[in-house]
């Protein structure tokens, strides 16, 4: 074979390397992609695919109206009007509206009507949180009502599906498939020109270039088999660490030994979504007194501050309690007294949570207490003397679970001598 020959086979020997190289590094990041999704990057990808099968509609938001009593805005409100129409609707004209499982919604889209409710898309199982304002572009699925004089059900909402990117920068993916590849192709070049040298009566020069060849070939392959699979646990962590929890009616009591006027500041790794009263930016300022009594500027009282929130908090299942979802109830009574909690405050906690633990087989649960206080902190002016915080991480299961059973009795400091604050929520999470 001549040169000119030797050349192109050379060049189609490499070219096809690299385009192989390429799909397989292509390939490998989609199967990484997959490999290391979340059960919530699932969930998302299965109602991509259900959502795929209705009718959809685009369109601006141009009105949104709650229906029932309850209903979130989680802006300033002051100075914006509802106007209740003869159906008992309120028209929101600018602000972001929440939705929780309490309550319905509807969105007009241009001329037409959805309704929005807890079985809409977005979800996480037990939680149902939407966020959407007047003048945004969304598409929708939904299923088309059998009467024309009925509002159409929203199915989903498709700005929110999609999995999570996959967490790798330019320089990890590069030195995961990427490099290796290159020294492959680089090792390539090396053994033609061995063979080269070869026919030449160069023999030792092109033993050499054999033995580095291979050699660069074995390190490429073992660096790259590694990588691949050593950063499967790396990117399933980093995923799980993006998708912030979030946090369910984190509810602040005050109770001073005079009527005091009293600054609870939030400090968040995360953001409120919700919050009632409104949380200022210099956070909520109130009159407390000793019997809890909340009252603002403007004379308005409250049993207690509100909010909830999505935060980047990590949740710890080393110990913990596997409790029967009958069982619920009683569990609550005892534990929450243990961690500090009064009864009228056991009573507010037990009332907000046990429609989620009783909906469940059963409960794997795991107060959070320190977890929550790294990513939430709460800054009190005058400075209280006792702070009993108190979050409930939990998630349900159809069988029982084996876990190391968890300390409660030194989790709080439970004296209520003096101004004392008190404050609990939690977080239903997808199974660790």
């Amino acid at each position: 074979m001549g040169i000119v020959g030797h050349n192109i086979v050379k060049g189609l020997v490499i070219g096809t390397e690299v385009v192989a190289l390429i799909a397989l590094s292509i390939a490998g990041y989609a199967y990484l992609d997959t490999a290391t999704m979340t059960d919530d990057d699932k969930c998302r990808q299965r109602k991509e695919e259900e959502l795929a099968s209705y009718p959809t509609y685009s369109g601006k938001i141009t009105e949104i109206r709650t229906t029932g009593i309850v209903f979130l805005i989680q802006s300033e409100t002051e100075g914006n009007e509802f106007e209740s129409d003869e159906y008992g609707y309120y028209t929101v004209e600018s602000d972001i509206f929440g939705v929780d499982s309490m309550n319905n919604a509807r969105i007009k889209i241009d001329d037409n009507w959805f309704r929005i409710s807890s079985d809409t898309y977005p979800y996480n199982e037990s939680i149902f949180e939407y966020t959407l304002s007047v003048g945004d572009d969304i598409t929708v699925a939904y299923e088309p009502s059998a009467d024309p004089n009925e509002d159409n059900y929203v199915m989903g909402i498709y700005p929110y599906i999609g999995t999570s990117n996959l967490p790798l920068t330019l320089a990890e993916y590069f030195l995961i498939l990427p490099l290796p590849g290159i020294l492959i192709v680089i090792a390539t070049m090396i053994i033609f020109k061995a063979v080269e040298l070869a026919r030449n009566k160069r023999k030792l020069k092109a033993t050499c270039g054999y033995i580095v060849s291979f050699i660069m070939i074995a390190l490429a392959l073992s660096w790259g088999i590694y990588s691949y699979f050593a950063c499967i646990p790396y990117l399933q962590q980093e995923r799980i660490k993006t998708q912030p929890i979030h946090v369910h009616a984190p509810i602040i009591y005050l109770y001073p030994e005079e009527a005091t006027e009293v600054n609870v500041l939030l400090d968040l790794n995360g953001e409120i979504t919700t919050s009632y009263p409104v949380y200022p930016t210099d956070g909520w300022t109130v009159t407390a007194s000793p019997d809890g009594t909340l009252t603002d500027a403007n004379g308005r009282d409250y049993d207690y501050l509100y909010w909830q929130g999505d935060l980047n908090m990590n949740s710890d299942f080393s110990q913990g309690f596997c409790v029967k979802g009958e069982d619920s109830a009683e569990f609550l009574e005892t534990a929450l007294g243990e961690l500090g909690l009064n009864d009228s405050e056991s009573n507010m906690f037990i009332m907000y949570w046990l429609p989620y633990l009783q909906a469940n087989e059963y409960n794997v649960i795991s107060f959070q207490t320190e977890n929550y206080e790294d990513v939430s902190g709460l800054k009190i002016y005058p400075e209280p003397d006792n702070v009993i915080r108190v979050n409930m991480a939990f998630y349900g299961s159809d069988v029982s679970v084996e876990i190391e059973p968890q300390d409660l009795s030194s989790m709080n400091d439970v004296s209520r001598d003096g101004f004392t604050v008190v404050e609990w929520g939690g977080e239903p999470i997808t199974e660790p």
